[in-house]
């Protein structure tokens, strides 16, 4: 016996979570993407190599530009919360929050001092605990029920905190770290991270839902096909009429999807 690799083809899926009465937990219902390419398949087509993230961050400016009424909280994994999307992030401040996962080592600062005409202007201002040092100098974490991945709740501590993420050459961005840790034991402790300093750890972005939305999109898109398919083998009609309206209205959308952007655009390389 032996393992035979066949490797396929890396989308980044730019997905909606949406709540249906039938279903246990959020669907994430894919609304835009784009194949990402291996650096040397870019430089045999004579083209700029751009990383997953970088590929979320042109499917995200694409939603903000069709979209310019609304507001955009983007969740994605460690992949996803790279420096560039956080200041990209923080660019759009007053319509999109990235939320992520974080290094615990992360280096944090305050504001840069006010200019006082001496030499070179400061980038950064004075050294913040990393999340990892700040979280050992808690006294008491705070415990809270949450709901978690696939239904249920669980319990959890959890401590948060606030500063500046530095990249030497790139700058400061405010943040909002936390920390969660299963008191049960059988989940590793997570880092997260929001973009709007002022999110509070209490909210279900974060704390309350960390585990569900920070899965990669392929499983939640299999534990969504599976739900379906319960739901159309079920016998109960109003189910199964939920099921069928909501096909019929995707339908509808994608169809007008194309009309307005033509397909050119959601299938960019």
């Amino acid at each position: 016996a032996f393992t035979a690799w066949r490797y396929g083809h890396k989308w980044v899926v730019l997905a909606v979570l949406v709540r249906f009465p039938f279903a246990v937990r959020p669907w994430a219902l894919p609304a835009l993407v784009v194949l990402y390419r291996d650096p040397a398949d870019d430089r045999g087509g004579r083209r700029r190599h751009r990383t997953p993230a970088q590929q979320a961050l042109r499917l995200l400016r694409l939603m903000l530009h069709w979209f310019p009424g609304r507001r955009f909280v983007f969740v994605g994994d460690s992949a996803y919360g790279t420096h560039e999307l956080a200041r990209f992030a923080d660019r759009n401040r007053e319509r999109l929050t990235l939320v992520s996962k974080i290094h615990p080592e992360a280096n944090l600062f305050e504001p840069p001092p006010p200019y006082n005409s001496l030499g070179r202007p400061r980038v950064k201002g004075a050294r913040l605990p990393k999340p990892r040092q700040a979280v050992a100098a808690t006294p008491r974490l705070r415990r809270m029920k949450v709901a978690w991945y696939g239904g249920g709740t669980r319990r959890v501590e959890a401590a948060t905190g606030a500063g500046r993420w530095y990249k030497k050459g790139e700058g400061l961005v405010p943040i909002r770290w936390a920390f969660v840790r299963d008191r049960d034991g059988t989940h590793r402790d997570e880092y997260s991270y929001a973009t709007h300093p002022a999110f509070d750890v209490r909210r279900s972005r974060i704390a309350g839902r960390y585990a569900p939305v920070l899965l990669p999109l392929g499983d939640k898109i299999q534990a969504m096909l599976r739900e379906m398919e319960g739901a159309m083998n079920s016998h109960d009609t109003r189910e199964r009429g939920l099921i069928a309206s909501m096909v019929e209205k995707g339908a509808a959308a994608e169809a007008n999807l194309k009309a307005l952007h033509g397909l050119r655009i959601l299938t960019f390389g």
